[in-house]
């Protein structure tokens, strides 16, 4: 099929991508002044990281991913997957205060054939939030209610040019407290869902003269020919606004303004490439536009997520360390508290060949882990099919 035959879609895309950049332009005015109306459902699954490699440098990846999970940082970081591109993980959430909170997460990518401006990704997240147990004060148990949230995306990002890349995705997000409640009316209770759309962009590759390569070996290891370049040289800002409520309830009843919206900006230093390492830095600040949750599952929440609240904004930075395409070294400081008082590290390692990497991202020295907890483990395992043949 020739290239061609890809010019109509392509057309219709890059139409809905800018009638969606005006629809985006004409709303942020009235999304920030109504912040105060958000809600703390869905925040395990919108504030967790679902990529070791976002996790080891810090969180962010709103203008660094090159993975097929940058669908959930910045869609328009899609473009940077190449040909084909898998993710998955799955990992405890906290473990220092629960024992049952599991996110689990899985993502692909893949270039529309006989183009190189259109790309097209998915994804589904499953977020097991434990068990409540009901017991009205007495000895028995009355009830236990397995919680849970999931979600499912798809998304399509093209280029515009050299450098301006853009990205949407569709998100349908539902909370379960009580999915086995047999009555539907008690479950439409404990039940939210909301339909949203994500809106990314990227500028990538700007000041290409503050990236230095050189050759070091006088041939390339042999491996080195399969490797996947994502990220331009020089510097890359990225933006993206999600969660832009299309459609949600609560209770089975219409609700506005039930997920918070998050407002990410992203900056990233390609500095030094060659065969035998490469260093990038990153930076992020997500500022959170939403509501304290109230509810009887309120302290799973304040628990989860101690100091989010309206207008919120964490940074972080982070950085990465290559060497001969087999291993990657990461170190990361995420801000804990939204007036920047306090920042924890993390670290993180890759290892594999070009095309298939096991990652490892941790929480070196977070407030909990001073008295002995266990840290949370991120793990991933990408695959990024970009040099076949």
């Amino acid at each position: 099929m020739s290239a061609k035959s890809f010019q109509p879609l392509h057309h219709l895309v890059n139409f809905i991508f800018l009638a969606s950049g005006v629809f985006v332009l004409s709303t942020a005015s009235p999304l920030y002044a109504q912040g105060s109306g958000k809600r703390a459902y869905g925040l395990p699954f919108i504030l967790s990281s679902p990529s070791a490699v976002a996790y080891g440098m810090g969180g962010g990846l709103v203008s660094a991913g090159t993975e097929a999970s940058a669908i959930i940082y910045n869609p328009a970081a899609l473009t940077r997957t190449g040909r084909l591109a898998l993710e998955g993980n799955t990992f405890k959430l906290l473990p220092q205060l629960f024992d049952d909170v599991r996110f689990s997460h899985i993502a692909g990518a893949f270039q529309i054939p006989s183009t190189d401006r259109l790309w097209l990704g998915a994804a589904y997240t499953y977020v097991n939030l434990g068990e409540i147990t009901v017991d009205a004060g007495g000895p028995t148990p009355l009830a236990v209610f397995k919680t849970y949230e999931r979600a499912f995306s798809v998304a399509a990002a093209t280029k515009f040019g050299q450098h301006l890349r853009l990205g949407m995705s569709f998100k349908y997000l539902r909370s379960e407290l009580a999915p086995q409640l047999s009555n539907t009316a008690e479950r439409e209770d404990a039940t939210a869902s909301a339909f949203v759309i994500d809106f990314g962009a990227l500028y990538d590759g700007f000041l290409p003269q503050a990236h230095f390569s050189r050759q070091f070996l006088s041939k390339p290891l042999f491996w080195q020919k399969w490797a996947h370049k994502g990220l331009a040289p020089g510097f890359s800002f990225g933006v993206t606004l999600a969660n832009l409520e299309l459609k949600s309830k609560l209770g089975g009843e219409a609700f506005d303004n039930l997920l918070p919206h998050m407002l990410r900006l992203g900056l990233t230093w390609n500095i030094f490439a060659s065969d035998v390492i490469g260093v990038m830095i990153t930076g992020e600040r997500a500022t959170i536009y939403l509501e304290p949750f109230q509810s009887s599952t309120d302290p799973v929440f304040r628990t989860l997520f101690p100091n989010r609240t309206n207008n919120a904004t964490f940074n972080n930075v982070g950085c990465e360390i290559n060497l001969f395409y087999l291993a990657a070294f990461r170190f990361g400081f995420p801000g804990n508290n939204a007036d920047g008082s306090d920042y924890s590290s993390r670290s993180g390692v890759s290892i594999g060949p070009p095309g298939l990497r096991f990652s490892y991202g941790e929480d070196n020295t977070g407030f909990l882990n001073l008295f002995g907890a266990e840290p949370t483990k991120v793990y991933s395992l990408s695959l990024v099919l970009d040099k076949l043949p």
